[in-house]
């Protein structure tokens, strides 16, 4: 054996002769942190060709081994990537609930333990369990997934590879979502943003706030559920905002009525009431009187241009048109402005949000991809009841005008799950689409 060369498989894994099966697995998921496959395949393809000779060489018998290979040589029975996933996915629910997240840290450390696994070498195990993940999430908030969900996106890096949760159907949709209104709210100014993470920290609790907090902080209650429907879902308990509106109500029905306007007295009662402040009014009165007669004489000045304006000049000002003509209002005008704010308040009153039943089609522009134009659109349409889209919108543009309509035309071409309401009714709501625009990488 001292003259044999080394097998380029072990070499590739820097592994000795004497390696055993758990080494090569060992150095392999080691290796494999370090490889995109999406960024580098043909690593990962050379990294993987030389872990599965590697188990080869050293579960097949060799010259110097003993009659009977060990135990721990023999190979395993192949076992189920779903029931695998299934199984480890389980055992991290578990310890979420025997030992709470209470920090992005220790949630990551429960991400990672249960990806070092050795069963989750197995890509096919390793894919069902991200999106088992996924599912998790999307299914809406459990006690610590404030804390799952960017630990989640930062080690899966869905948020620069969304092509991962197109994957994993309505889950990665909805995670994407969610990764989207994440980078909305994360640019909402500092104060604001304060007084959002308070009422979200809240909301994942049972207390009842007190009237005043209820009084003032419900607008920021009711702006979170507006504009970002999937996070208030995975990060938040969505059923404590239902909860929330009634005891705001009671709030209100309990404040004490105000005093009753006392009437002013009439007659003579009334006329000695105001005695004092009529004598001073004519006291004032005299005074400015004798002021303005003894006043020395000066030569005449003319008034301002402000003030010496006639009567005439102001007729005439007044009928001069304004800056702008005021544009008058159609009825389609006024019946659109209805349904988007339907809609709006539609949103705050959904439970489940909206979902793809058909993905926006979006066809990048041929000029576009020539000029190296890239960005992100976001797309606001209002879902039906039947799942059809209505009224369409940029809420963000991408930077480029072409690029805009081809996302807009990419989301008239869907279907969605309408949202639903608390009774189970299906929703008019405000979605809102991210479309990405970028440049296969070379």
């Amino acid at each position: 054996m001292s003259g044999e060369a080394l097998p380029s498989c072990l070499a590739a894994l820097e592994l000795s002769p004497g390696a055993q099966e758990r080494d090569v697995r060992r150095s392999y998921a080691q290796r494999l942190k370090q490889i995109d496959p999406e960024t580098d395949p043909h690593g990962f393809q050379a990294l993987r060709a030389a872990y599965e000779a590697a188990l080869n060489w050293v579960r097949s018998p060799r010259e110097e081994a003993a009659a009977a290979p060990p135990v721990e040589a023999q190979e395993a029975a192949p076992t189920d990537p779903s029931a695998t996933a299934q199984e480890l996915l389980r055992a991290l629910s578990q310890s979420m609930i025997a030992k709470p997240v209470v920090n992005l840290r220790m949630a990551e450390d429960r991400l990672h333990a249960a990806l070092d696994d050795p069963r989750l070498l197995e890509l096919d195990a390793r894919w069902m369990f991200e999106g088992g993940i996924a599912v998790l999430i999307a299914e809406g908030w459990q006690p610590g997934h404030e804390f799952l969900v960017p630990a989640a996106i930062g080690i899966f890096r869905w948020h620069v590879e969304h092509s991962r949760l197109q994957g994993f159907g309505r889950a990665g949709q909805i995670v994407d979502s969610v990764i989207t209104e994440l980078e909305l709210y994360e640019q909402q100014a500092p104060d604001p943003r304060l007084s959002l993470d308070k009422v979200m920290r809240l909301l994942r609790g049972n207390a009842r706030p007190e009237a005043p907090f209820l009084m003032t902080h419900m607008q920021f209650v009711e702006h979170m559920a507006r504009a970002y429907p999937h996070l208030v879902h995975v990060i938040t308990n969505t059923r404590n905002i239902q909860q929330w509106r009634e005891w705001e109500s009671q709030a209100i029905a309990a404040r004490p009525a105000p005093a009753p306007v006392q009437e002013p007295r009439r007659g003579l009662r009334g006329l000695v009431d105001r005695m004092p402040g009529l004598i001073l009014l004519a006291m004032m009165a005299v005074a400015f009187i004798l002021l303005f007669l003894t006043a020395p004489k000066g030569p005449h000045r003319p008034l301002p241009a402000t003030l010496s304006s006639t009567p005439a000049a102001e007729t005439h000002a007044a009928a001069a048109p304004s800056a702008g003509p005021a544009k008058s209002r159609t009825p389609a005008d006024v019946a659109r402005e209805r349904g988007l704010k339907a809609g709006t308040q539609a949103v705050a009153a959904a439970i489940a949000p909206a979902q793809y039943k058909r993905p926006p089609a979006v066809v990048y522009p041929k000029d576009s991809q020539r000029l190296g134009e890239t960005g992100k659109a976001l797309i606001r349409v209002m879902v039906r009841r039947d799942g059809t889209p209505g009224d369409i919108e940029v809420y963000q543009s991408s930077g480029h005008a072409r690029l805009d309509r081809a996302a807009l035309d990419g989301v008239r071409g869907a279907s969605f799950v309408p949202a639903r309401g608390r009774d189970g009714e299906p929703l008019n709501a405000w979605f809102i689409v991210p479309i990405n625009f970028a440049q296969d990488k070379k």
